[in-house]
């Protein structure tokens, strides 16, 4: 039986709704609906994805600005300066936002606290826990992992994923005006050219993506896409059919292949990659997606986003070391941790910092074994690759033997870089709470048992 560990912090958030993933079973007409019925969520539909990106954004600001308190105050400070001090700060409302409308532009953090309904903190440890606890809850994209309809719990066949594909390339908003497939650059250009986006969000990947998304065309589309599936409209399926299109649009590869490291034909494990930073790797993703033709210049970042989001995050997490690179032993525990926080809540890991995603590594990969073991297993075979212990293969597929095998030539080459990995543990992350490792003393399960077939 898996025991799952709690977060250190308290959910404190728990009488709040939950911002799911875009996430349903799909339906025909035959079929009416079945409500997902989960205490405290709520769908995301097309209309508020700006209004909850924005209450996103407010948590962050709230975070930041608490942080800033408690280090400026001490772990000394008492009642009465706390409080003070949450009077005398005031932070921005995002302007997309729904508390916007009842606190206005500018607000106190003791407001603010109020009108989420939680209690105002009063030590240097409420404050601290506050502001770990809505930074967490930030990293949450409203979308889960950006992968919609393809990752409906009854998964799409491949023919109704092929047709969905060709219902975006065929699309066109007037029968004389150019389709989709027509447009050099296909569906995100086709969608830039019909939304006025700003120069610093067109520099900015998430931006970018969350604009294209968010805008009416591309809510024309996704409704338009349902309809041709003949899918029954819910409040997010033209949401989740938008963003399966784009995905299949980039990777149609994706339909029929089972390489896990190939992403629109390019190969994440490539030996060119081997001992080069992620950004390196996603540079050359957004690269091939230019090359070919999938994608126009401008938007290479935004669709290397889209697509690592749903099948590669760790590449997107922000702040990696240098010393961190594919192929390395550190690598191998920032994909397991990644892997780990990625299953338990969807599109998390692509808002994570590398320091944010070590602090929970240890929890989240005690939640569940099973997820543990593959992620391992995963990481293992891509690092037994990369240094020569492994021949490399398309379907993963390796006997016991050679697993054990790799288990113990990666515990002997490490165990030959203790004393260096020892010096880079003390250094590679902000202390939080407790420092995590970045050796495979950061993962308590990690044994021979947890890579064996």
């Amino acid at each position: 039986m898996t025991t799952i560990l709690q977060n250190h912090q308290p959910d404190i958030f728990a009488h709040l709704p939950k911002p799911p993933p875009i996430i349903s079973f799909p339906h025909t007409p035959l079929t009416p609906p079945e409500p997902l019925e989960l205490p405290g969520t709520t769908e995301v539909s097309n209309l508020d994805l700006n209004e909850q990106l924005g209450t996103r954004h407010n948590l962050k600001t709230l975070g930041n600005a608490l942080a800033e308190i408690a280090q400026r105050l001490g772990p000394d400070a008492p009642a009465h300066d706390v409080l003070a001090a949450l009077k005398a700060t005031s932070m921005e409302v995002h302007p997309d936002s729904a508390a916007r409308a009842v606190l206005g532009a500018r607000t106190t953090l003791e407001s603010f606290i109020q009108s989420l309904g939680l209690p105002l903190p009063n030590s240097h440890f409420k404050v601290s826990g506050l502001s770990v606890a809505v930074l967490d809850r930030a990293q949450i994209h409203p979308l889960g992992n950006l992968e919609g309809a393809l990752g409906w719990p009854v998964p799409m066949s491949a023919d109704d994923q092929q047709r969905l594909r060709n219902l975006a390339l065929d699309y066109a908003t007037a029968p004389n005006q150019p389709t989709v497939k027509q447009t050099p650059g296909s569906l995100l250009e086709y969608l830039r050219r019909q939304t006025t986006l700003a120069p610093e969000v067109l520099g900015d990947s998430v931006k970018t993506v969350n604009a294209l998304i968010s805008s009416p065309q591309a809510q024309l589309l996704g409704k338009s896409l349902q309809e041709g599936m003949q899918h029954v409209a819910t409040d997010s399926s033209a949401m989740d059919h938008l963003l399966a299109a784009m995905t299949l649009q980039l990777d149609p590869e994706s339909i029929t292949e089972t390489n896990r490291n190939l992403v629109a034909g390019f190969d994440l494990a490539h030996e060119d990659h081997w001992g080069q930073t992620a950004d390196k790797v996603v540079d050359g993703l957004a690269k091939h997606l230019v090359a070919q033709g999938k994608t126009s210049p401008g938007l290479a970042g935004a669709a290397a986003y889209l697509l690592l989001a749903s099948r590669a995050p760790v590449f997107l997490i922000k702040d990696i070391p240098s010393t961190v690179t594919y192929g390395s032993p550190a690598w191998v525990n920032l994909a397991v941790a990644a892997a780990a926080i990625e299953a338990q809540t969807p599109g998390r890991v692509a808002s994570m910092t590398f320091a944010q995603v070590m602090l929970e590594a240890e929890n989240a990969t005690l939640a569940d074994g099973s997820v543990t073991h593959d992620a391992q297993r995963e990481a293992l075979i891509d690092w037994g690759v990369v240094h020569g212990v492994l021949v490399k293969k398309a379907d993963h597929l390796y006997t016991a033997e050679e697993l054990t095998a790799l288990l113990r030539e990666f515990e002997a080459r490490t165990a030959l870089t203790a004393s260096a990995t020892e010096g880079f543990e003390k250094t590679c992350l902000p202390v939080r709470s407790k420092p995590t490792p970045c050796s495979t003393s950061a993962f308590p399960a990690w044994r021979r048992s947890t890579i064996k077939g």
